[in-house]
């Protein structure tokens, strides 16, 4: 049986996937802690939560290794500890590598991939005095079968993955969880401007209280995305193939 009232510190919960794992974390009775930049969206959320006793809004910048200390420190000056840490905090921009900018570059790198460092270093001395904690990261289905234009994107991603593994082994022995979710197109704020059809950024919420309740290493969302993995690694000219004609019709579209 699940044990309610859990503390939850979100990244990026402002919107897209991080605002449905707000909401779906508050609905399943835990208690969460809302950090982004932008504090009217932050607290917006936490209207819809409609629980103030239960959620805190913390204006953080993910980028700033200070920023991120302070979230921390104030999520357990109110709460008392950090059981959960969803370092969900990311972007991305459709650029050819060679058009790249430094700025966005930097951007990448530093929301995507340190801050994900950064969060799970500070959430992790009073985890490992406790001898429990889970800390759910958020990689990409673009780590695995990347696609033309997001090359820096999908890096940090893989970077991600391969972090959440390293950690895993480091940490599930002294019992803390790691968890690495896989999204491939879920409907949100980053993805728009496409218009195939995608599900609701509600299967990433009821994701993640899935995995506080039962935790595994990976999970893929939605789960289809699997076989494009597998496809991938197992049949990487075909995938090339496919690749080239979504990258076709998605400048198609960004012509119009």
């Amino acid at each position: 049986m699940e044990r309610p009232g859990k503390v939850v510190l979100i990244t990026g919960a402002s919107s897209g996937l991080g605002e449905a794992a707000a909401l779906a974390c508050a609905a399943a009775g835990h208690r969460v802690a809302l950090a982004a930049r932008r504090e009217e969206r932050l607290d917006a959320v936490a209207q819809r939560i409609g629980r103030p006793e239960d959620t805190l809004t913390l204006r953080t910048d993910v980028r700033d290794p200070e920023s991120i200390r302070a979230m921390v420190a104030q999520t357990e000056a109110r709460f008392g500890q950090v059981d959960a840490l969803l370092a969900n905090a990311g972007l991305g921009y459709g650029e050819p590598l060679a058009e790249v900018s430094e700025e966005h570059l930097l951007e990448q790198v530093e929301v995507n991939l340190l801050a994900v460092i950064r969060c799970a270093r500070a959430v992790l001395p009073g985890m490992l005095r406790r001898g429990s904690g889970h800390i759910l990261t958020v990689a990409s289905v673009a780590a695995e079968a990347p696609i033309a234009e997001m090359t820096v994107y999908a890096a940090t991603k893989g970077g991600v993955a391969s972090f959440s593994e390293g950690l895993y082994r480091e940490v599930a022995p002294r019992g803390v969880h790691v968890s690495v979710i896989v999204p491939g197109f879920i409907r949100s704020e980053m993805t728009a401007m496409h218009d195939f059809p995608m599900p609701p950024a509600s299967v990433f919420g009821a994701l993640v209280v899935r995995l506080l309740r039962r935790p595994r290493r990976r999970a893929v969302v939605p789960r289809y995305y699997g076989a494009g993995i597998w496809f991938n690694r197992f049949f990487p000219g075909l995938t090339d193939r496919i690749a080239a004609r979504i990258s076709a019709e998605l400048e198609r579209r960004g012509r119009r």
